[in-house]
């Protein structure tokens, strides 16, 4: 145990030890910034693949036990398992306890927490946007976050310290603290994150409808393999997301069907857009250049000038 650890005497709590937090908890483990790391995951054999990768300090059988006493209590359990969770740890939460929810919508994370959570606690919605997905199967690797991105939306009664701190843990696991409102958060990713599934899946259904599908499926390579890895996604857990998306999908469905329509349209004048590939492949490149650049320094939310309550760390 370095130094470090064994002054703060801090405990952290995994809640959720799937691939994201699993790894997670391995990271936490090993950033000298926890004393102890708990994991607890509601599914018993997960919790033994997770022992057998060592990715936490201790084990315990119930999510309470997991919370209680923790500095900072990190959720990353499935979206129909956030309301129940946060029900069981919130009695046990100490004063200053930030919690921190790693569910892909921000809005429904806040608003459980809010009607839950009690006022003595920070929490924060946090997203973190994976630079390379994993390979299906994949040990736990802290170093799955490195050179991506952790979204961050503090709810309104977080104490500064917890947001900060949270900041700074992003900047130890190599990723870049990226501030956005939790609406706005749920906007953007329901268009760069969750849509491209939605796409693929949409034409996965199509042409695996069609009464030549076949010989279609005889003759698709790479090309179809490449878009129907998206599709090919945990339905038990893709399901909720696409449901809790809905409202800001709808927008950005609206827009692609009028960019199809336009396509459908100049195809069947004979006016092929000429630029069609080339102004997507220029959008690409500039995004790689944009995104191997440092991103701009966010300012952290300024603190309320009223009296809050001190920082239980």
């Amino acid at each position: 145990m370095s130094r470090q650890r064994a002054e703060t005497g801090r405990a952290a709590a995994v809640l959720g030890l799937g691939s994201l937090g699993a790894s997670l908890a391995l990271a936490l483990k090993g950033s000298a910034r926890f004393a102890t790391v708990a994991g607890w995951d509601p599914d018993f054999d997960v919790v033994r693949q997770a022992q057998k990768s060592a990715v936490a300090d201790r084990y315990p059988g119930n999510a309470p036990d997991a919370a209680r006493g923790a500095a900072a209590v990190f959720l990353a359990v499935t979206a129909d398992e956030m309301g129940a969770t946060l029900t069981a740890i919130a009695p046990h939460l100490s004063p200053g306890t930030v919690v921190c929810s790693l569910d892909e919508s921000h809005e429904r994370a806040g608003r459980l927490a809010a009607g839950i959570l009690p006022d003595s606690v920070s929490f924060v919605a946090a997203h973190p946007v994976l630079r390379d997905l994993p390979a299906p199967l994949a040990p736990p690797s802290s170093a799955l976050f490195r050179g991506g991105v952790m979204c961050l939306s503090p709810a309104a009664g977080a104490h500064p310290d917890a947001v900060a701190y949270l900041a700074g843990l992003a900047e130890a696991l190599e990723m870049e603290a990226f501030f956005v409102n939790a609406r706005e958060h749920d906007a953007f990713f329901a268009g760069i994150g969750r849509l491209p599934s939605v796409l693929a899946a949409a034409y996965v259904r199509l042409v695996t409808r069609e009464k030549s599908w076949p010989e279609l499926g005889r003759i698709a390579g790479g090309e179809f393999r490449q878009i129907a890895s998206l599709a090919d996604v945990e339905p038990w857990r893709e399901q909720p997301a696409l449901d809790g998306s809905r409202d800001h999908l709808v927008r950005w469905l609206d827009g692609l069907v009028t960019e199809l329509n336009t396509l459908r349209d100049a195809l069947q004048d004979g006016q092929v857009p000429k630029d069609f590939y080339a102004t997507a492949s220029d959008a690409v490149l500039k995004w790689k250049h944009d995104r191997a650049l440092p991103g701009v320094a966010s300012d952290l939310p300024r603190p309320s000038p009223l009296p809050r309550r001190r920082f239980g760390w």
